[in-house]
């Protein structure tokens, strides 16, 4: 065996500097290493709120430290809600972003899933059997379609069209749909059109730059016609789970708080009824929320109390084990291990349970260091007394999460 085959390991298991990132490709860091009987409670309480279609929930770290795992657990709810076909679901990081912000970042990832993309062949039907004398007829749509069901690079409508202009019939799609969705700006609807129906992969630089030149409109009244839009395809409900929402919370001053919760809240009503926005929150950022007049835009319409909160509790010592194990048993590879902990003893993990105060991120750090100093010595069971040993090389690395 070699190297870390010594330890029945292919790699150090477990991350350096544990944060989740779902676009990483190292799967240590991405969030699909995961246990869903550590956090059973959590997320059945958290499934509960999104099949009620909720205006906001808040994923909240019942103690004032980060860590506590969030970001995995909003990670896990986005794949499994991606999955279903009748609803959209999106993730964006919310640190260093405002709603006007979250809502160019929404659309782009409805574009990139190819949500966007299906939800113009299903307007594109609706609008070719209603319409009496359609301007593009059925029989295109379903050939576009069929030879087309993922996003294309390039349509050529000059195919299809043969009276009048490709340009004059995309106008009408247009109208059309304006004329029989409410809420739906002009600009918006052709834009859309003219870009899918033409070359599809540019429309988030296109709609951004149409953005930039209406005036008396922002990013969350195009977001509104985005949404309005959708209504009149297969996606009854859209899912935006917001990770580090407390980031913008925690760092503003009070006047740029009121603005942020009050656009906030335009986010959320322009979604009223098939929006549900899934944000993380530490409790400094939930303190905010709850006593200070300038969040109460927002908390007037989505209540920081337990109807819309799922609390995240630390790890007990049990869990903390079953941690071990996951991220272990991703990294066994060929290998058969005397035991599932190995080479950590059960006292060991419990040692680290404590120094971590049952932080996930903070056991995860110590395991690796773990790891790293066992391999360092030659590679021998990691025991309680093997990590009061190299202590400082394993807990001191590790400092407590603010």
């Amino acid at each position: 065996m070699d190297d870390y085959g010594k330890y029945f390991l292919t790699d150090n298991p477990f991350p350096r500097d544990p944060s989740v990132n779902p676009f990483d490709p190292d799967k240590r860091n991405n969030g699909s290493i995961f246990n869903v009987e550590i956090r059973q409670r959590e997320l059945q309480e958290l499934r509960a709120k999104i099949e009620s279609k909720l205006i906001m929930v808040y994923l909240r770290a019942s103690f004032k430290v980060k860590g506590m795992g969030k970001s995995a657990i909003a990670v896990q709810e986005w794949k499994r809600v991606q999955g279903l076909s009748d609803v959209t679901s999106v993730y964006l990081d919310a640190r260093s972003r405002g709603p006007q912000e979250f809502c160019e970042g929404i659309v782009r990832a409805w574009h990139d899933a190819g949500y966007l993309w299906n939800a113009v062949k299903d307007i594109l039907q609706t609008y070719a059997t209603g319409e009496s004398a359609p301007a593009i007829e059925q029989d295109v749509v379903e050939d576009i379609a069929r030879s087309s069901p993922s996003m294309p690079t390039a349509i050529d409508l000059r195919r299809y069209i043969y009276k009048g202009s490709v340009s004059s019939a995309i106008k009408k799609v247009a109208e059309w749909t304006v004329r029989n969705t409410p809420n739906v700006l002009q600009e918006v609807a052709e834009s859309f059109f003219e870009t899918y129906l033409s070359r599809p992969p540019e429309f988030p630089r296109v709609h951004s730059a149409m953005r930039r030149k209406m005036r008396g409109y922002d990013e969350i009244d195009c977001f509104r016609s985005m949404l309005q839009l959708l209504r009149n395809t297969r996606y009854r409900h859209h899912y935006v789970f917001l990770d580090s929402f407390e980031e913008p919370i925690v760092s503003k001053g009070r006047k740029e708080l009121r603005e942020f919760c009050s656009d906030m809240r335009r986010v959320l009503e322009a979604g009223t009824g098939y929006l549900t926005v899934v944000v993380t929150l530490h409790l400094d950022a939930n303190t905010r929320l709850r006593t200070q007049s300038e969040c109460f835009p927002l908390t007037e319409i989505a209540p920081n109390d337990p109807r819309y909160v799922v609390d995240i509790e630390r790890l007990d010592a049990d869990r903390s084990a079953k941690l071990a194990v996951t991220y272990l048993d991703h990294f066994r590879g060929n290998y058969s291990p005397p035991h599932s902990l190995y080479p950590f003893r059960t006292d060991a993990i419990t040692l680290i349970h404590n120094e971590a105060d049952g932080n996930t991120r903070r056991i995860l750090r110590m395991l690796c260091f773990a790891i790293d100093e066992g391999r360092k010595k030659g590679f021998p069971e990691i025991t309680e007394d093997f990590i009061k040993e190299r202590h400082e090389d394993i807990v001191g690395k590790v400092p407590s999460e603010a």
